[in-house]
């Protein structure tokens, strides 16, 4: 994968961008965008002669400005205010978000996050960002953010997860962002597999980028992001991560995902 030091057009998956992240955080230190601001750097991004104008670092930003909202305002207030309608996260179990959110008091001290590396789909309807998460209370691990474009214009999250690692993530020095090569995609990639179940996920409306979600019946479950390539004609898996189930104090899993 190659990645050029540019935020122009981005004609295919294999051409990435870079930029330093005190750049982008002093882009978002203000907080978030008015929706008429927003809706001037954002929409379905435009293709000429199968390149796209869709831009990675837009989803880095709404990134960054959720956790500054989170600082501010408290992280519910501000995963709330930043989700779209259906959104989903797992508490472990998987719950729609704006109802779970909806009214809860806030934890004294927010999660933080800080995203590494940013997909977005040929069309821009759909974006992902995967990075460094710290808990309140001090627990590192990763977390993973989807973001589907609205009919205003901005970008809301459809999908957050968060898990620990044992190892912290390294801090990168350049943020990494990546769009989906264009299509048409082959006829056997043209629709996203069903999702049933307590399986769930989506895909950006031309299809170049799609998220999953699978939840065993303990609470353990898997997370994926996948972008086409065209020279495979194949989706590229880009983010893979499993979290075991929660066990209690005899070794066991400790709760129960099929009710």
């Amino acid at each position: 994968m190659r990645f050029a030091e540019s935020r122009q057009s981005v004609p295919s998956r294999l051409s990435a961008l870079s930029l330093p992240l005190a750049l982008l955080v002093a882009g978002c230190a203000a907080g978030p965008q008015s929706g008429s601001a927003q809706k001037q750097i954002a929409g379905p991004a435009s293709q000429v002669a199968g390149k796209s104008y869709a831009n990675p670092t837009e989803i880095i930003g709404a990134e960054v400005a959720a956790n500054l909202l989170a600082e501010a305002d408290g992280q519910w207030t501000a995963l709330g205010d930043f989700a779209a309608e259906g959104a989903v996260m797992f508490v472990p179990q998987p719950v729609l978000a704006r109802q779970w959110l909806n009214g809860r008091p806030n934890p004294v001290k927010p999660d933080a996050w800080r995203p590494h590396v940013s997909w977005v789909s040929c069309d821009g309807t759909l974006g992902a960002a995967e990075g460094a998460w710290q808990g309140s209370d001090g627990t590192r691990g990763y977390f993973v953010g989807v973001w589907q474009l609205q009919p205003d214009g901005e970008y809301k999250w459809v999908m957050r997860d968060t898990g620990k690692l044992a190892k912290p993530l390294e801090t990168p020095e350049m943020l990494a962002g990546t769009v989906a090569d264009c299509g048409p995609l082959p006829p056997a990639l043209a629709a996203a597999d069903p999702v049933e179940g307590i399986q769930r996920g989506g895909a950006s409306t031309d299809g170049t980028l799609r998220w999953s979600t699978r939840v065993d019946p303990w609470c353990g479950r898997i997370v994926t992001v996948s972008v086409y390539d065209a020279e495979r004609q194949a989706m590229e898996t880009v983010v893979t991560r499993r979290v075991d189930p929660p066990l209690g104090s005899n070794g066991k899993p400790a709760q129960s995902c099929t009710g």
